[in-house]
């Protein structure tokens, strides 16, 4: 009976002191913002491409978006997201660094957003012999940057 009594008042506090600041986790991302919620609706920008290969841009979008959704997240990258983006002046993920977090998010109706980089993307295939190489970097933000 005691033992039942103590696992109720130590499960209850573990309760309390979840919700006074500790960091929010969703999947295996955690915000390093104390107390901060983390963003629902992510928007997978297109990548800054510093490879040879014009197919990356399409394949790190669509593997960003996978590994969103597989952590509880809704990632949104689609047609009309590139339309807000072209409207913006954007065409290449290499631009989205002159625009302000806040603005890409309210033009995409965003709570989030999913940066990448290809610095290396590369297929090697001599017949007997196929290799893929390939090098990104993700970086998921809120609105405020």
């Amino acid at each position: 009976m005691n033992t039942q009594k103590f696992n109720a008042v130590l499960i209850g506090s573990l309760f309390l002191l979840a919700g006074c600041g500790s960091p929010t986790i969703k999947g295996n991302i955690i915000s390093q913002k104390l107390g901060a919620e983390m963003p629902d609706l992510i928007s997978v920008l297109p990548p800054d491409n510093h490879s040879n290969d014009l197919t990356a841009v399409e394949v790190i979008q669509r593997a960003g978006g996978a590994a969103l959704v597989g952590h509880g997240y809704y990632a949104v990258s689609n047609k009309a997201q590139d339309a807000a983006l072209q409207k913006m002046g954007i065409t290449d993920g290499g631009q989205l660094m002159a625009f302000k977090a806040a603005d890409i998010c309210r033009n995409l109706g965003a709570q989030g957003l999913l940066y990448s980089v290809v610095e290396d993307f590369n297929e090697i295939n001599i017949g007997f012999w196929q290799s893929k190489k390939v090098k990104f970097n993700l970086k998921l933000t809120d609105c405020e940057g």
